[in-house]
């Protein structure tokens, strides 16, 4: 029989075995991933305000972010999207812009939502549970669909850029005509023409959406022309030739949108 103290002591011992096991058990657990974050994640919900548009699926990343894929069920091209990822306190939100390579019909797009987009939705909701919202698209020929607010400010914002589209294809094509044989002195005059596209118009109402699409291809003209100008010293370098092919990207949304 073991005295008193003696049983105490054993008592202590397994305790702290005890204890340690635990711990040993938790940090392999750690490691082998038995508790990860995102085996415990809640799939967000989603909600579709459009009609051209279809959630064909959404998936968490290795990282914690969510995927979110649209698949384009309308004859006609998406060049921009608006996705709501929270209403309160402020608004969050990714306004996409596919001008570059549009989402065709039939053609499906990957959209990443941060993982800290929702989390902090969530949190704010005794259910724990987030959502994501497609809340409005816009579509070739200057259709736009969902939400009103959100559809309308697309809506501005591609109009300011296919206002600015139109001058800038004045300006390129008026310089890959130009007589000009000094390429710098023919860059400095697109330059020129390009940073004196009015973003403001005076005449219409202040719109923010529709400077912005402007603004928007200022930069992005004024950004093509500098990576020309880099280049502009290699042997047998075509200055004009390059601005050529600059054209059919601002042809297309002069037309399309």
């Amino acid at each position: 029989m073991f005295s008193a103290p003696s049983r105490s002591r054993l008592i202590a011992v397994f305790v702290l075995l005890g204890c340690s096991a635990l711990l040993v058990l938790g940090a392999s657990a750690g490691r082998l991933g038995l508790f990860s974050r995102s085996s415990q994640a809640i799939q967000p919900s989603v909600t579709n305000k459009t009609s051209s548009a279809r959630i064909s699926n959404v998936r968490q990343l290795n990282n914690g972010d969510w995927e979110v894929t649209l698949l384009n069920q309308s004859t006609k091209a998406i060049y921009a999207y608006t996705m709501i990822t929270s209403e309160h306190p402020s608004r969050k939100g990714i306004t996409t812009f596919a001008t570059a390579a549009p989402v065709a019909p039939g053609e499906t797009k990957a959209e990443r939502i941060p993982a800290s987009n929702l989390e902090s939705a969530a949190s704010r909701n005794t259910a724990g549970t987030s959502e994501i919202v497609f809340s409005a698209l816009y579509l070739e020929g200057g259709i736009a669909e969902g939400d009103a607010g959100d559809a309308e400010k697309l809506k501005r914002t591609m109009g300011g850029m296919k206002e600015q589209a139109k001058l800038a294809l004045q300006v390129l094509r008026s310089a890959v005509t130009s007589g000009e044989q000094d390429a710098g002195r023919l860059l400095d005059t697109v330059e020129s023409q390009v940073a004196s596209m009015p973003v403001k118009d005076e005449s219409a109402p202040l719109s923010h959406e529709r400077e912005f699409g402007r603004a928007t291809m200022n930069d992005r003209l004024l950004e093509e022309i500098k990576k020309v100008r880099m280049r502009k010293a290699s042997p047998g370098f075509d200055v004009q030739g390059q601005l050529l092919a600059l054209i059919p990207y601002y042809e297309r949304l002069a037309e399309k949108l």
